[in-house]
């Protein structure tokens, strides 16, 4: 009986987090401003639409996988152009996505027991990083799907290989392959981790004989390569229709070029996960989980663990498996010059799971330590859900928060409204923008279909309603139109500037309509 109340309160306790962790993600989708990578996905998606592009390049854009995913959820909302698109639609595949991920706890109570899965489904449904991120219409959340529900099979293919759980993994690693070239880095990370892991897990099938594991896992890994080649295939060559878009995903291996302007110094991770901070009256810090983890490690390297269970050496080979695939992305991502903070996605969740895992290995060997171990855990799920909530929503594109990198500035969700009262009732006003770097404004200005986009300004600017300058075009823009129109500051992004000229007799016209006191 008291086993039974034991598991029901688990159960309840665990439904909660993951009813928490759900509202934190879709709740209010569509009240943010839209990220750059956004809207450049979002177009990319009414493109393959209406036939005009779309198409993948591995010179430049992620895998099909998302802007799949994304026509799927605009045809089932009903969405068909780019000026019907809805971001809110969009937004639901990496927030399902992240919910999703919430599930996985399950797979992981063979290795921990319920109460260590309960622990990791609170800290994935809380972490301030994977709620953002999971709110914003990008790749990596897709990514992170994927990839975390291929790590219990892993483990257990290390155990026991079988062709099943082989073509299972090959799945997956095939679907991370066709959502972003940055799963080689993970994959990377997974062979070495599962070399430590599997000296740690002791195979039944080979009774620790490493040679013969090998032989045992020759045919799965066979398997498991072609389920890998058979789904990268299917994707890239969107369903066989386009077979030869299945290398462009070998291409991309060697042609992917990224974007200018992100290169950051190594440490740039390090503080961005380690260093708290406050972000408004909200503590604000990743790292709080190696409170736990770092003292149970060192407890755990002074300690025998029991290796009798199956369950035991499971668990072992786990943590093994989470903290060497964590230190190997986490290092690679600092040595390679090209960072965004939603790289950190995958390492931040490892770090939700490791934790966890920690706690249950400890709890075999000392209560006493791992009840430090859970205050400390479940006091950090409680400082996380405030801090979590407002860093995805009030303070969402806040200077403070690390996350809000390019961010669009709040502001920009009334500029729609602010163009059309400036064009009043014409409709063929031309507006023009000039400059680089101008994403997410064509997504705010998609009504307008007399909107064009050019490198710099010329002539025809000074007959226009308005006129966008981005900063490489301030100069030619106040020498060219200071006469002719109305100079209104604007910022597009956090740290980026924005300029909006208004034609002069459009300005006036507007400022006499403003009700006055």
């Amino acid at each position: 009986m008291a086993l039974m109340w034991k598991g029901g309160a688990i159960g309840f306790v665990w439904l909660a987090v993951l009813g928490i962790g759900c509202w934190l993600r879709l709740q209010g989708l569509e009240g943010l401003p839209v990220h750059a990578d956004e809207a450049t996905g979002a177009r990319i998606v009414a493109a393959s639409m209406d036939g005009t592009g779309g198409g993948f390049d591995p010179a430049h854009f992620h895998g099909p996988t998302l802007p799949f995913l994304g026509r799927l959820a605009a045809r089932i909302a009903g969405e068909e152009t780019w000026r019907d698109l809805n971001i809110g639609t969009l937004r639901m595949i990496p927030a399902l996505a992240g919910c999703l991920v919430l599930l996985l706890p399950l797979l992981l109570a063979r290795f921990i027991g319920w109460a260590g899965s309960l622990f990791a489904t609170a800290l994935l449904a809380t972490s301030p990083t994977l709620v953002y991120y999971n709110r914003i219409y990008i790749h990596e959340s897709i990514l992170l799907a994927v990839g975390l529900f291929c790590i219990p099979f892993l483990i257990r293919f290390l155990v026991a290989p079988s062709v099943r759980i082989g073509v299972l993994v090959g799945f997956g690693i095939g679907l991370m392959w066709a959502t972003k070239i940055t799963a080689l880095i993970i994959w990377l990370s997974w062979a070495l981790g599962g070399l430590a892991a599997l000296a740690s897990v002791r195979p039944i099938c080979c009774k620790g004989d490493l040679l013969v594991w090998i032989r045992a896992a020759m045919r799965p890994l066979v398997m498991m390569a072609g389920a890998t080649l058979a789904t990268a295939l299917f994707c890239f060559s969107d369903g066989f229709r386009h077979p030869a878009g299945f290398l462009d995903g070998f291409k991309t291996f060697f042609a992917y070029t990224v974007t200018e302007g992100h290169d950051k110094p190594f440490g740039y991770f390090t503080d961005f996960l380690f260093r708290p901070r406050m972000i408004g009256p909200y503590l604000d810090w990743d790292g709080w989980i190696l409170l736990a983890i770092i003292p149970g490690l060192l407890l755990l390297l002074r300690s025998t663990l029991p290796a009798s269970k199956l369950r035991d050496r499971k668990g072992r080979g786990l943590a093994l498996f989470l903290l060497i695939s964590f230190c190997i992305q986490f290092f690679v991502y600092s040595a390679i010059p090209y960072k965004t903070p939603w790289l950190m996605l995958f390492p931040v969740a490892l770090l939700c799971l490791l934790g966890p895992v920690v706690w249950a290995l400890l709890n075999q060997i000392n209560r006493r330590a791992a009840f430090v171990v859970t205050t400390i855990l479940a006091t950090g799920v409680l400082l996380q859900i405030p801090t979590a909530y407002a860093t995805s929503h009030r303070l969402a594109a806040h200077p403070s928060n690390p996350r809000a990198y390019v961010a669009s500035r709040h502001s920009m969700e009334s500029l729609p409204a602010l163009v059309r009262d400036l064009l009043g009732d014409t409709g063929t006003e031309k507006i023009i923008v000039v400059g680089n770097h101008y994403w997410p404004l064509p997504w705010y200005l998609k009504n307008f279909p007399m909107t064009d986009y050019s490198a710099t300004l010329d002539g025809n600017a000074q007959s226009a309603a308005v006129v966008f300058c981005m900063p490489d075009q301030f100069a030619d823009g106040d020498a060219l139109l200071r006469e002719t129109h109305i100079l209104v500051p604007r910022g597009l992004r956090l740290d980026y500037p924005m300029v909006m000229y208004v034609r002069n007799d459009l300005w006036t016209l507007y400022t006499k309509q403003i009700p006055h006191d």
